[in-house]
C-alpha cells in the first residue's frame, strides 16, 4: 500500500508548464501587439511610437525573464539527483478510511 509521491509532483509540474506556456504566450502576443502598435497604429504619433517601443521592450524583457527562471528551475531539478521512484506508505488513516490511493 504505496502512494507515489511523484505522480502528484508530476501533476503540479504539468500544471506550472502550462502556466508557464501561457505567460510566454501572452508575452509573445504582447511584443507582436505593440510591433504593429509602433510600424502601423501609432505610424505618425512620435508620442505612441514611444509608447509601443517601450511596452515591446518590456515584453521582451519579461519573456527573457520567464525563459531563463524556467530553464533555471529545469537546471537545478535535473541536477539535483532526486531519486523519483521512491514511494511513500500510506498511513493507518488513509487505509482505514479506504483511500483510493492505497491497495
Amino acid at each position: 500500500m504505496r502512494v507515489d509521491l511523484f505522480d502528484y509532483l508530476d501533476e503540479i509540474d504539468g500544471i506550472l508548464n502550462t502556466l508557464v506556456l501561457f505567460f510566454l504566450t501572452l508575452g509573445l502576443l504582447g511584443f507582436v501587439y505593440n510591433v504593429i502598435r509602433y510600424f502601423v497604429i501609432e505610424s505618425t504619433n512620435e508620442q505612441g511610437r514611444e509608447k509601443a517601443k517601450k511596452y515591446a521592450l518590456w515584453s521582451i524583457l519579461g519573456f527573457a525573464a520567464v525563459v531563463s527562471i524556467w530553464g533555471m528551475v529545469s537546471l537545478l531539478i535535473d541536477s539535483s539527483g532526486i531519486d523519483k521512484s521512491v514511494n511513500l506508505e500510506c498511513s493507518d488513516y488513509l487505509i482505514k478510511i479506504g483511500s483510493e490511493y492505497c491497495n
